[in-house]
């Protein structure tokens, strides 16, 4: 029988379970490790470009941004970037779920992209999230509790 791909190991048959986990939860790992440097840098963009002024928004590269004394030490940056990394992140796997984890066409604009990550992403992760914690609230509910 075909093994599946998240499972088989690179460097044996598969029949190694140990060597087949370690395998599974590197690349599980490098997938969250790659999901969390895309939305740390997608998070700071939107964060500088909304609130810091353009000579650090546009006048310095991306290194020299983090570099900045008004980001690296102001806690206002990190709490923002710690509030809204899984927004972002959860709103792009959402996407992904759906078949819209990319750009909207092949010719998108900047100004489409910044608003599809920007504004869509970080917004429809949370409010699935919320979504599904209300369904589940109302299921669990008795019957005449819900009006019925």
């Amino acid at each position: 029988p075909e093994h599946s791909p998240l499972l088989v190991s690179k460097e044996g048959s598969g029949d190694d379970l140990a060597s087949t986990v370690r395998s599974a939860l590197s690349r599980g790992r490098s997938f969250l490790e790659a999901e969390a440097r895309w939305g740390f840098r997608e998070t700071h963009a939107m964060i500088v470009l909304f609130n810091y002024p353009k000579s650090i928004a546009e006048g310095l590269s991306y290194e020299e941004q983090l570099e900045h004394r008004c980001i690296r030490y102001s806690p206002i940056y990190w709490v923002g970037m710690v509030l809204t990394i899984p927004c972002l992140v959860s709103g792009r796997w959402l996407h992904a779920l759906l078949g819209q984890g990319g750009p909207v066409r092949d010719d998108e604009l900047r100004i489409e992209r910044k608003a599809r990550i920007h504004w869509i992403y970080t917004t429809d992760g949370p409010f699935a999230l919320s979504a599904c914690l209300t369904l589940a609230y109302l299921s669990w509910l008795p019957p005449q509790s819900r009006g019925g």
